[in-house]
């Protein structure tokens, strides 16, 4: 803000001066722009009388020749001798009609002036023929400007149409113009560098003849032009416009050419007739800027050195702002930060850096040396790399240190050096951080990713065994169909295929892939009921306690799981307890936030039920907990644990919803708890487990049978056929289409979800439901329901997907639930 008066007065002066001088050169400016404005619109009108004018001529003439050509031809029984003797008596202007057409009724010319006629040529196709054909009465026509087959030039005919005195149509007759002679027309008028003539067509709003910048041209369609609206009020008129064709803004003159379907238009630029006066434009221009520039060099002469004061105030004002922002970021910052010039003098602190070496005010630290601030202390953790930064490199150092509450911490020390103008290091700022928290997020993260790839691996493992199980248990079952009783091997066979088939569902537990149905239940009741099977399970040497809060909600999850849950927990427990030991089991009623868990556990903020089981067995290391849910890993002797136990129970939580959490200290034992979530609904739900005593048998109907595996293909196949029902077998689902596609009708479609070839099941499924409605589906898979997503757009296949490996029971069951659904 200015503050003297010598400053202000020269100011005011000073714009007084300049707004005086550029008012008088604005209003001569603007009294120049409307007398141009004026003056082209005048222009535009004279130029475009006489367009008009001459032009009616050139078409009265052309179109009474046509017509006098008519008279002869149509009053005399389409006599072209007559036409011939008309001619030679009243011969053509060349100058404005080049020569004239007779074309008959069927759009082939019989007549032409100029010449012989080209032999094969047809105008039945032409704008102007179709026209005049269809016209009811007797307009004339002024065709596009086209170049003439025996001329060459570009020619505007004027037409008429030949009508018989019965009133048939007889073709059509033209008279040729010369479009360059509309074009001399428009040079002639002088209408400047910018300067456009058109004839236009009132029917079409298409041009006919125009001519800009030294150029020719037709065709172009200007219906967006002001001229038509103008056209319906008055023959004539003025508007500006920016011309649709050339983007240039003109004062338009129109005039309707009298008696035919024309309107000539000039458009007259203000850029040319300005650019005649522009040289006194620009001496008024060079004096006014001159007067200006001088009004200005005085007042800033004037101020200049007023402002230099006041400039230099500010500039200390604006520095202590900064200084004080700076202080107050840093401040504010949990990092220590300080400044050191090159002879280890501090020169700045934050208050971090400032309270951890016990002074109060940052300003107190300041000027004094490394030695002054840490004491006899060499602090060999920290000052290492200090030296490698006063030769000018940034680095970086890591250090753990023991805090005075026992506690171990990781601290990062990042220094970068300061140079002057020469390059030489004048200083470096250092900042220290504690990154324990960052450290402890980097290893929960790559346990969380080493979990998901051992997870994605194992249930890869898991669908192709299954896939495996499924040949041995079905061949196994087949083999027994005979005589199940008596053949022991056979037995032995099925036997460990089972025991196969439990081991692939740990592992899809751990990889969260396993199949459940969830339902509302009780849990204090769930585990009341299966005390005694774990007390039996422990052995008298183990005292076991239950015990449940009051009231505790439904919770929704698999029951025959979460006992398996349980009873593994507790063998685990057991086996850390050889010489006896007690094992409590609780329920509890829990709320978790963000704030609970792993950083790594994406963990739902909800209402939970918590089951905890503690053991008071040997426990685990910190090294071992962190590895416990890994699937197979073990630390019992060889043959005594698979190492799935554990595994099992977490993916169980995680896919229920839920989450796991291990507490453990070796030497006094184990707690493993498990957040259940909290059902919807407090209605407990039941399983009925009836079964039919016998499977059901097909009743012919007919299955097309998609399997890429050869195995289970042939083993599936040789199943339906022993339950009555007739088979097609096919590797893929291009092959299955062929199928379909060659006329064959099938009952249901029976696939896999992953197949090979780019198409899958649910897609083929969807393909065949689309195309033959009656077919049903059913798939089969070694992934469980919920995985099928990752294949297809079907979300969840519910009771359309058996999972492998099935036996023949199960797949009689399944096919008769979808074929009589």
């Amino acid at each position: 803000m200015f503050t003297s008066r010598t400053k202000l007065s020269a100011i005011v002066i000073g714009i007084l001066v300049l707004a005086a001088n550029w008012a008088i050169f604005l209003t001569g400016i603007n009294e120049e722009k409307r007398e141009i404005a004026a003056t082209t619109e005048q222009q535009a009108r004279q130029a475009s009388i006489y367009f008009r004018e001459t032009s009616e001529s050139i078409f009265r003439y052309a179109d009474s020749y046509a017509r006098a050509v008519r008279r002869e031809y149509v009053e005399n029984g389409k006599s072209l001798d007559r036409v011939r003797r008309f001619m030679s008596l009243f011969p053509l202007d060349p100058e404005i009609v080049s020569h004239v057409t007779i074309i008959d009724e069927t759009g082939t010319p019989i007549f032409l002036s100029s010449g012989p006629l080209i032999p094969g040529l047809g105008a039945g196709d032409r704008d102007y023929f179709i026209r005049s054909r269809d016209a009811a009465g007797d307009a004339v026509f002024i065709s596009m400007a086209e170049r003439g087959r025996n001329t060459g030039k570009s020619l505007l005919r004027v037409v008429r149409r030949l009508t018989m005195p019965d009133g048939s149509f007889a073709g059509v007759v033209f008279s040729a113009v010369d479009a360059e002679r509309i074009v001399d027309i428009i040079r002639s008028l002088g209408l400047g560098p910018k300067g456009l003539g058109t004839l236009a067509s009132t029917y079409d709003k298409t041009v006919r003849a125009r001519y800009s910048d030294g150029k020719f041209s037709f065709g172009q369609n200007i219906a967006v032009s002001q001229l038509w609206q103008l056209l319906e009020k008055a023959p004539s008129g003025h508007y500006v416009q920016t011309s649709p064709v050339d983007s240039i803004e003109r004062h338009f003159y129109y005039q309707k050419v009298e008696g035919f379907p024309l309107t000539a238009t000039v458009g007259i630029a203000e850029d040319d007739l300005a650019a005649r006066k522009r040289l006194g434009t620009r001496s008024q221009y060079v004096l006014a800027l001159t007067i200006s520039l001088l009004v200005v060099a005085m007042v800033f002469f004037t101020i200049r050195q007023a402002t230099a004061r006041e400039t230099l105030e500010r500039a200390t004002a604006a520095l202590r702002r900064s200084e004080a922002q700076l202080r107050l970021v840093t401040d504010n910052l949990p990092a220590e930060i300080n400044f050191t010039d090159r002879d280890k003098i501090l020169r700045f602190a934050n208050r971090a850096y400032a309270k951890r070496h016990g002074f109060d005010n940052p300003a107190d630290m300041i000027g004094k040396s490394r030695t002054e601030i840490w004491g006899d202390d060499d602090h060999a953790d920290v000052v290492d790399g200090i030296e490698e930064t006063l030769r000018g490199k940034v680095t970086q150092i890591e250090r753990r240190r023991t805090m005075p509450d026992g506690s171990v911490r990781t601290r990062l020390f990042t220094r970068a050096p300061q140079f002057d103008e020469a390059g030489r290091v004048i200083g470096y700022v250092s900042i220290g951080q504690d990154i324990s928290d960052v450290k402890k997020l980097e290893a929960a993260l790559a346990q969380s990713q080493k979990l998901e790839a051992i997870g994605q691996l194992t249930g890869g493992i898991a669908h192709d065994f299954n896939n495996l199980l499924a040949v041995i248990m079905g061949n196994a079952e087949l083999a027994m169909a005979g005589d199940p009783e008596n053949n022991k091997e056979v037995n032995s066979i099925m036997r460990a295929a089972r025991r196969g088939a439990d081991l692939t569902q740990r592992l899809l537990a751990f990889s969260r892939r396993q199949p459940l149905q969830p339902r509302s239940i009780h849990l204090p009741e769930l585990i009341n009921g299966m005390m005694e099977l774990v007390k039996r399970t422990l052995g008298e040497t183990i005292h076991v306690a239950f015990n449940a809060k009051p009231d505790l909600p439904l919770v929704m999850v698999d029951p025959g799981q979460l006992e398996n849950v349980i009873l593994n927990l507790a063998i685990n427990s057991r086996d850390a307890m050889p010489r006896g030991g007690y094992l409590s089991v609780e329920l509890s009623e829990v709320d978790l936030d963000e704030s609970f868990g792993d950083p790594h556990e994406a963990v739902t903020p909800g209402h939970y039920v918590l089951l905890e089981v503690s053991d008071t067995g040997v426990g685990m290391s910190e090294d071992v907990r962190k590895r416990a849910v890994e699937p197979f890993f073990t630390t019992k002797d060889v043959g005594k644990g698979s190492g799935l136990g554990l595994s099992m129970a977490y993916g169980f939580a995680r896919q229920s919803g839920g989450h796991l959490s291990i507490y453990s200290e070796p030497g006094i034992g184990t707690t493993v708890k498990i957040y259940l979530p909290v059902a919807a609904d407090n209605a407990p739900q039941t399983a009925s487990d009836a079964l039919p005593e016998a499977p059901p048998f097909g009743k012919g109907e007919k299955i097309l049978f998609v399997e890429d595996d050869p195995d289970v293909l042939r083993l599936v196949a040789s199943m339906l056929r022993t339950l009555d029902y007739r088979v097609t077998s096919v590797v893929n689902a291009r092959a299955a289409l062929e199928c379909l596609e060659r006329g064959e009708t099938f009952d249901l479609l029976l696939t896999d979800v992953v197949l090979p070839g780019g198409m899958n099941g649910p897609e083929l499924a969807k393909i065949a439901a689309e195309r033959w409605p009656s077919m049903k589906a059913l798939f089969v898979s070694g992934y469980p329901a919920h995985a099928t997503s990752h294949y297809s757009p079907i979300s969840d296949l519910g009771d359309r997907l058996l999972g492998k490996p099935f036996t023949r029971d199960a797949l009689a069951r399944r096919l008769r639930a979808v074929l009589d659904g």
